[in-house]
């Protein structure tokens, strides 16, 4: 038996819910039973994962007052190994920890250089300085590091016992955030209160549905949280819609987030504001019609898409050769 569908509208996202069968408490103990047993290693990004972090996205908020703003976090200089990944993430994430007042959703991903950096979705209570602060001490851990460059001059600067030989093409470091771009490109913060609020969303929900391989190669965990007792999670505006209405409200969601690639059955993450969301509900439950005024022309807010714009040509030229239009 399947239950209802329903559209679970939240501040920065959109959940819609085909229904899911229910399992009689028999059948739940078979299904437990099969899947006892130690959990594999995490290779890859699957698609479940991939889904429960786009659907995280949508239901966070922040602790009230708090800022956000998204963090790009990126090693400088040659690529490292996964041992020192692991080294300078984990005095990076027991410092936030210590320090309390922050929280961090992380996303891990491959540059084409090989070298691992992280998307993430900030709330704090000061802004991003401790972020780069902490930031900038984990990658020191690394220690000395020489290779390439993209610099064009030659320098040497000091700071402190810590120095940096540059040469054209070549750079020299005793601490990595002395690498030339490393005050640029280390930490790169974008903020999500001006303009488009759910930007960094999308743009990290995107990050989640990547499947290539050149930015999936990286094995371990993919995604999580820092000081998750501290991230709260939106009440939803639940509608209950007919199967067939459901399936309407999709496909054009899906246009309206430009979401093309969703199936017909599960759970399926949009981010989209919810005032078009909920009046998409009620047009397609025939509440109303969605229709805006602009220079004293209405039109639908929805583009057709490209099998809508071959039927309406064809239409059109039947018409204009005198030939019968079918109804």
């Amino acid at each position: 038996m399947m239950t209802d569908c329903e559209m679970q509208i939240y501040p920065k996202g959109t959940i819609a819910d085909m229904g899911h069968l229910i399992f009689t408490p028999d059948e739940i103990a078979v299904k437990r039973l099969k899947r006892k047993g130690r959990r594999s290693a995490i290779l890859t990004l699957s698609r479940a994962s991939a889904a429960r972090l786009r659907r995280l996205l949508a239901q966070a908020i922040g602790p009230v007052g708090w800022v956000c703003f998204g963090i790009t976090l990126t090693v400088p200089g040659p690529p490292i190994s996964a041992e020192e990944w692991h080294r300078i993430w984990n005095a990076f994430r027991h410092k936030l920890l210590r320090y309390g007042k922050i929280v961090l959703v992380w996303r891990i991903e491959l540059q084409e250089r090989g070298q691992p950096h992280v998307h993430c979705v900030c709330w704090g209570k000061t802004g991003e300085g401790r972020i780069r602060e902490y930031w900038n001490d984990a990658i020191g851990l690394l220690g000395p590091a020489e290779g390439e460059a993209n610099i064009d001059y030659e320098s040497t600067i000091t700071c402190g016992k810590d120095r940096a030989e540059l040469k054209p093409g070549w750079a020299k470091v005793t601490r990595r955030w002395l690498w030339p771009g490393a005050d640029k490109h280390a930490v790169k913060v974008d903020g999500l209160d001006a303009g488009d609020d759910a930007g960094w969303w999308r743009y990290l929900a995107a990050h989640a549905s990547k499947f290539k391989q050149s930015q999936l190669g990286w094995k371990g965990r993919q995604w999580g949280i820092v000081n998750r007792p501290l991230l709260a999670l939106a009440k939803p505006i639940v509608i209950k819609l007919p199967r067939k209405a459901m399936f309407c409200a999709k496909r054009y969601l899906q246009r309206l987030t430009g979401c093309r690639y969703s199936s017909g059955h599960g759970r399926q993450t949009y981010f989209a504001k919810p005032d078009p969301v909920v009046r998409l509900c009620d047009w397609a439950t025939g509440k109303c019609q969605p229709v805006r005024n602009l220079c004293e022309s209405s039109f639908s807010p929805f583009k057709p898409w490209k099998k809508e714009k071959r039927e309406q040509a064809k239409v059109l030229r039947r018409q204009m050769l005198g030939v019968p239009v079918k109804v």
